[in-house]
């Protein structure tokens, strides 16, 4: 299994000429930072429009965007032989964009949804096999801590 990020690059400043093939403002939302309370009530426009931790949010709407990343996990699944792939920060991207990748990928898919609410991970299911059990997680957390 192979971890992979469709979401975002690596850079925090909105220079792009280094980020190929991304390497045009139209590869990216307009920049604007998810804020805490975006998380805390599920504001899905933020979410999936803004810059997780300052990181150049990918447009995942963009033809050229999508193509460029359903082929990029097509090549490295055939090339590598993974079984299976588990892609961060999918709440952060629109499950019809994932639909496509993970069909891209021709594997076995495992979502990162980092939330404690079982009936927002369910909405991610359309676009990947399964998520990562962060309600499980949360729970025994808060069993154990005393809360």
């Amino acid at each position: 299994m192979v971890d992979v990020v469709a979401n975002h690059m690596g850079m925090e400043n909105e220079y792009y000429a280094d980020a190929v093939p991304f390497n045009n403002r139209n590869n990216y939302h307009n920049y604007c930072d998810i804020s805490d309370n975006d998380f805390q009530t599920h504001n899905m426009h933020n979410i999936q429009y803004c810059r997780l931790s300052y990181l150049a949010d990918l447009n995942t709407e963009d033809s050229y965007v999508q193509s460029t990343l359903y082929d990029w996990i097509r090549s490295i699944v055939n090339t590598y032989g993974f079984d299976g792939i588990r892609i961060d920060t999918v709440p952060h991207v629109p499950v019809d964009f994932w639909k496509q990748f993970t069909k891209s990928s021709g594997v076995y898919s495992l979502g990162e949804v980092f939330d404690p609410d079982m009936n927002y991970h369910k909405s991610f299911m359309q676009g990947v096999d399964a998520t990562l059990n962060y309600p499980f997680y949360y729970t025994v957390r808060d069993t154990f801590s005393g809360s």
